[in-house]
C-alpha cells in the first residue's frame, strides 16, 4: 500500500553524481546511483515547520514498503502532480541519514520520520 506524505512537494528526476551513490544517499547531476536505486530524485518541498527544502537523493520507485531496499518506506509526496511513490530511509534523528539529508517528520507512514533533503 502506498502512503502519502503530508508535505507539499514537487518531485523531479535527474542523474546522480559521477561517483556511484548508494540508495538513500545524496546525489548530484550526472552518473548513476547504485542498485537497487533506480535514479537520483530531486525533491522541492516545504516541511511542516515552514522550512523550504530542495535537494537530491538516490532512491527507487515503489508500490509498497516491501519493494524498498533496506527496510525503506514507500511514500508519495502530497502535492506532487506526478503522484509517484518512492522509497525513503526511516530515521530517528538526522544522524541516521546520509550527509546532506535531514530526518523529517511524516504522517501516514509506518515510521514517524524519514531522511529527506
Amino acid at each position: 500500500m502506498t502512503r502519502t506524505l503530508s508535505l507539499m512537494a514537487m518531485l523531479t528526476l535527474s542523474a546522480c553524481a559521477s561517483t556511484t551513490a548508494p540508495p538513500y544517499a545524496e546525489c548530484g547531476g550526472s552518473g548513476n546511483c547504485a542498485s537497487p536505486a533506480d535514479t537520483c530524485y530531486r525533491l522541492r518541498f516545504t516541511r511542516s515547520d515552514g522550512s523550504a527544502a530542495d535537494g537530491k537523493f538516490c532512491s527507487a520507485a515503489c508500490s509498497a514498503d516491501a519493494t524498498c531496499p533496506d527496510d525503506g518506506v514507500c511514500l508519495a509526496l502530497a502535492g506532487d502532480a506526478s503522484g509517484r511513490s518512492i522509497c525513503y530511509a526511516p530515521c530517528a534523528s538526522s544522524a541516521d541519514c546520509y550527509a546532506g539529508l535531514r530526518c523529517t517528520a511524516v504522517t501516514g507512514a509506518r515510521v514517524p520520520s524519514v531522511c529527506m533533503p
